[in-house]
Formats: C-alpha cells, structure tokens, sequence
C-alpha cells in the first residue's frame, strides 16, 4: 500500500534515497503555509497602494528615489497577486549599476 507521505518506519530510515527531505502532511504545516499565503498576500496589496501613491508623485521626485515613471507603471501591471515592489527593487538596482559601470568607464579613459 502507498501512502501520501511517509509511514514513521520509513520516515526513520537512513537508507531510502529521499530520507529526511519530505515532512508528512500535518495540520500545523497545512496551517503555517496558508497563514504565509495569506500573509504574503497582504503585503503584496500594502505595497500595490504605496507603489500607487508613488505614481502620483512628480517625475522628478520619482528620479530623485532612482525610478521612472514607465517602472511606475509597470510594476503596477504585474499580476495582481504578485509584489510590484520587486519590479521597482530591480528597476532601481539595475540603473545604480549602470551608474557604477559609467563612473569606471569615465574614470578609466
């Protein structure tokens, strides 16, 4: 007979390939992921309604931060149970480095 997750005798065993890699379904772990879920889902919202206020702010205030206004936009456009915040997050880190890669530019000719 197989089961969902492992019986405890085979759980213990050092010899199976996957020994120590699958946790069997509890209430507790069904419990804490959908308790993450949700809160992740939360967060996602906080920050769709912070990334909406930015998109009211002024171009140059958004420069002033290392953002855009089509980042704006864009990290609004993602799927509505993702984090936009991680689109702005890239967005800002990529033009920093590109800034960087300049400033060794200029320095080195």
């Amino acid at each position: 007979m197989t089961y969902a997750f492992p019986t405890p005798n085979e759980y213990r065993n050092p010899n199976r390939a996957n020994a120590g890699t699958f946790e069997p379904l509890t209430l507790k772990g069904t419990l804490l992921g959908l308790y993450h879920f949700l809160a992740d889902q939360v967060r996602a919202y906080r920050n769709r309604r912070a990334i909406a206020q930015l998109a009211l702010q002024e171009d140059r205030m958004l420069e002033d931060i290392g953002l855009t206004r089509e980042d704006i936009d864009g990290a609004l456009a993602t799927h509505e149970g993702i984090d936009p915040s991680w689109y702005l997050t890239c967005r800002a880190n990529e033009r920093y480095v590109e800034r960087l890669h300049e400033m060794r530019r200029g320095n080195d000719n």
